[in-house]
């Protein structure tokens, strides 16, 4: 739609799974997307509990 470069649209989670109900699914894109999402889910939580407010 913006014309951009083929690299920076797979940079978004939604080109590497199919739009249901018009395509086909891909259980192994879903199932990769939903390792990094968790992933990166637990790193927040670590990083927000291992937050330093005091201070100075």
């Amino acid at each position: 739609m913006l014309g951009l470069p083929a690299w920076v649209q797979r940079l978004s989670p939604y080109a590497h799974v199919s739009g249901l109900p018009g395509g086909p699914y891909s259980a192994g894109a879903a199932i990769v997307l939903l390792l990094v999402g968790s992933g990166l889910l637990l790193a927040g939580f670590a990083g927000f509990r291992d937050r330093d407010l005091t201070p100075g």
